[in-house]
């Protein structure tokens, strides 16, 4: 067995392994994917990939994607641990820790602050106990049976407009209100477009929110159907807490998208905002189950795991990027 880096052609081998063992079949991986999130030239920080293979076959894959985070007032290197993929005939010998600590080495000498991820139950165990992680917070899934059109007539002056693109008034939306949120990934127009509107394999509908003219928030939904069931998913929303006026228009505005493209529910991820958190309970979504999000802190020796309250921290499903 040789553990390695990622060379180019890999991929097509990584893919064969992920169709042994892939959970959501109607979520597949493919290589546009792949290329979209690996392998991006234009992006500031290289993602490190390792594989480890067998007569010239890929067995396991472990990865991370570089992403830049504000925790309070510093921006740091940041990562997101993906795609953990063993060959079921190599499934519970230990190999993936060979791969792992391979990854994690490389990642301390790229000086990054610390590597998250939102794991299955088996991974999450050897996570925990074979690679140091520890937990972050439980991520909780909203969810909203959808029933009737929403009536909007008391926004005077707000209005939203369906967008290709972030620009550069998305990046002041970001310097006006990133201190709102203690612990945040940095939303710059750069990092929002490839991770939305440049994603080549599903469509993501990206809402700019406007009151007055003025950039005020924005709102990023995608629609899937799992099985008989067409779902509606909020998968990005950032806007100001001053004012809850706003949040509760996108709420309201994804509730009326979601009806008139006869999706049944809705679900959604959001963390470290009470205020917003409450206005989800008062719009009639519900905690419907969770996950469990994870951290390994001590890349560096630097110990963040103190500082990385549960509650200040603001994750929603674009912050991940297994699934969603």
């Amino acid at each position: 067995m040789i553990i390695r880096k990622y060379k180019k052609g890999d991929e097509v081998g990584i893919l064969k392994l992920d169709r042994l063992v892939e959970e959501h079949v109607w979520n597949r991986r493919n290589l546009r994917n792949w290329f979209w999130k690996f392998n991006k030239k234009k992006r500031s920080m290289k993602s490190i990939v390792y594989v480890c293979e067998k007569n010239n076959k890929i067995i396991a894959t472990f990865a991370i994607l570089p992403i830049k985070w504000k925790i309070y007032n510093q921006e740091l290197k940041a990562s997101h641990s993906i795609a953990m993929i063993v060959h079921p005939d190599y499934q519970n010998k230990g190999l993936i820790k060979f791969v792992a600590d391979k990854v994690i080495q490389k990642a301390k000498s790229k000086k990054f602050e610390f590597v998250y991820g939102y794991p299955n139950q088996k991974a999450y165990d050897l996570h925990k106990y074979f690679f140091g992680y520890e937990d972050a917070f439980d991520q909780n899934l909203y969810f909203k049976k959808l029933k009737k059109e929403i009536n909007k007539k008391n926004f005077k002056g707000f209005n939203l407009i369906e967008t290709k693109f972030f620009s550069k008034s998305h990046d002041k939306l970001w310097q006006d209100i990133k201190n709102e949120y203690p612990i945040i990934l940095k939303r710059s127009s750069e990092f929002l477009n490839w991770r939305y509107a440049e994603r080549p394999d599903h469509r993501y509908y990206i809402f700019t929110l406007y009151y007055n003219k003025k950039n005020i928030g924005y709102m990023v939904s995608k629609i899937y159907k799992e099985k008989k069931i067409l779902r509606g998913h909020i998968i990005d929303i950032f806007v100001s807490q001053k004012d809850l006026r706003y949040f509760r228009y996108l709420i309201d505005s994804a509730n009326n998208f979601f009806i008139k493209k006869k999706c049944h529910e809705i679900t959604m991820w959001l963390n470290g905002s009470k205020k917003l958190q409450k206005s989800l309970i008062l719009k009639d979504f519900k905690i419907k189950s969770y996950r469990k999000m994870i951290c390994k802190f001590d890349l560096n020796n630097k110990d963040y795991k103190n500082i990385l309250n549960p509650k200040s921290w603001y994750f929603t499903m674009g912050d991940t990027f297994e699934i969603y």
